[in-house]
């Protein structure tokens, strides 16, 4: 992704693995981080296709954002025939996003934006508001963990 900045994938990583806790049909693979060079979703279809045959539904769990530019992917049209393309909607967002195939997973409304989260931790790297952390979908043991770890959020959200 070409001048875009985006969250490092092992930050990536361990949030999916935080998200996906407790779901028994939800395997997350770090494959795509063991990879030498670019890699793309449809290599990384190709390689579970290859490693379970018929035996696994494959899904591929994105934003309502990305979905959006998911016309440009490489290889686009063969990796919806090959997984199920799962898209996060947000209350408001167009009822219909593309003319691809995709699951609607609708989302609990989150008063708080990105933007808003990295600017409250550039003013307080030590740590967030009550009201912050309440609107944030993860355990709160689990955020205040992950925020003890020196300014593990700040880190990341403020280059």
């Amino acid at each position: 992704k070409k001048n875009k900045k985006i969250t490092p994938a092992l930050l990536r990583l361990k949030l999916v693995r935080l998200a996906t806790k407790g779901i028994p049909w939800a395997k997350v693979s770090d494959v795509e981080l063991k990879r030498t060079g670019v890699s793309y979703t449809v290599n990384t279809v190709r390689y579970f296709q290859k490693k379970f045959g018929g035996r696994a539904r494959l899904f591929i769990i994105m934003g309502s954002d990305a979905f959006k530019g998911f016309p440009k992917w490489r290889k686009a049209k063969e990796i919806v025939r090959s997984a199920k393309i799962a898209v996060a909607v947000r209350p408001g967002a167009e009822r219909s996003l593309s003319s691809w195939p995709y699951i609607s997973i609708p989302m609990k409304e989150i008063p708080l934006s990105s933007t808003d989260l990295r600017n409250q931790l550039k003013r307080s790297p030590s740590g967030l508001s009550k009201s912050v952390v309440r609107s944030i979908p993860i355990p709160v043991n689990v955020l205040k963990n992950l925020l003890k770890k020196k300014n593990f959020f700040h880190n990341y959200l403020t280059r």
